[in-house]
């Protein structure tokens, strides 16, 4: 249970709780940041060419 809530562990489609899934959404929503991040690098690299 314990490897379950911490993220070790596969429990399957539908069996994520409250915290996991907003521990989830979080971490979705900070890539998604770091990806905008590194695009918008990435095209200011790619101008200087």
């Amino acid at each position: 249970m314990h490897q379950a809530e911490i993220g070790e562990m596969d429990t399957g489609a539908g069996t994520q709780t409250p915290g996991s899934a907003m521990n989830q959404a979080m971490e979705i929503q900070r890539l998604r940041a770091e990806v905008k991040a590194l695009a918008k690098d990435n095209a200011r690299l790619k101008k200087r060419e």
